[in-house]
């Protein structure tokens, strides 16, 4: 008898843990986004979503400097479109997408393409989370103030004395992807760093111009691809980003004539 009471206790049990678990997961405590759109607001593009009430938990990022990301908390995102296509002002695209959900909260990913001199600023609005897009690469309207850009934590920063070059003139990368080589028509000041999420080396060149080198090139090896932008126009820094399919052992960047190269340690973790 005592076992079988125990038996019983048991699974009564198990049945209230899978309840209590069921409730948390339930998308009914969710605030369910219905609207996903965009406006355009003077010489910005406003990109939104709307809820069943306010959105409050959330958080925001530029993940390159064309692509700016804002991951909200507590919502369902099932009744959105998973991408807008906008192609108006500084806006190209935007994604939707579930991104996780652990011990009842579910998160969502907002992810905006958008050209490389844009600035976004965060804001809501009843039940409305709203980004607005400032600023486009050909036509800026009104430029913000200038200001230094937000840079992750540096961990290796090395400028080159030498200047010269006015621009970029090509970018090379080797067949095995041990080496990207950057072109200039001069000597060239640079600053490099690694950034993380995923794993990319980013080389900032001083004072030069793109030129005609294409915005991606196709890369090799541990080089997924090569991205150039122009980061800033007063100072004029254009930027080199590196993508990576691996976190490499180690990397270095240094100058040989008009040359800035950036060679990989071919061994993986």
């Amino acid at each position: 008898m005592s076992k079988r009471m125990a038996l019983i206790i048991t699974v009564l049990g198990v049945l209230a843990a899978w309840t209590v678990m069921a409730e948390e997961a339930s998308p009914a405590s969710l605030n369910t986004l219905h609207d996903l759109f965009s406006r355009q607001q003077g010489g910005a593009m406003v990109v939104g979503v709307t809820g069943n009430y306010p959105i409050l938990d959330y958080t925001y990022y530029d993940y390159d400097p064309e692509t700016f990301v804002v991951d909200i908390a507590d919502v369902d995102v099932s009744q959105l479109p998973k991408t807008l296509t906008v192609d108006k002002g500084s806006v190209g695209s935007v994604k939707v997408e579930s991104i996780s959900r652990n011990k009842g909260r579910a998160l969502a990913k907002l992810e905006i393409r958008k050209a490389y001199l844009a600035k976004c600023l965060v804001s809501t609005e009843g039940n409305s989370l709203l980004v607005k897009v400032i600023g486009t690469a050909e036509q800026p309207a009104e430029p913000p103030p200038a200001r230094a850009p937000e840079t992750p934590s540096v961990s290796a920063v090395t400028p080159k004395a030498a200047a010269g070059a006015s621009k970029l003139t090509g970018i090379s990368v080797a067949d095995d992807g041990s080496t990207v080589t950057l072109h200039a028509d001069g000597s060239v000041e640079y600053q490099y760093f690694p950034m993380t999420n995923p794993d990319r080396i980013v080389v900032d060149l001083m004072g030069i111009g793109r030129g005609a080198v294409p915005n991606t090139l196709a890369g090799a090896g541990e080089v997924a691809k090569v991205r150039v932008s122009l980061m800033k126009e007063q100072p004029l820094v254009t930027r080199v980003v590196l993508d990576l399919r691996n976190k490499v052992a180690g990397w270095t960047v240094r100058a040989e004539g008009a040359d800035v190269i950036v060679r990989l340690i071919h061994e993986t973790f």
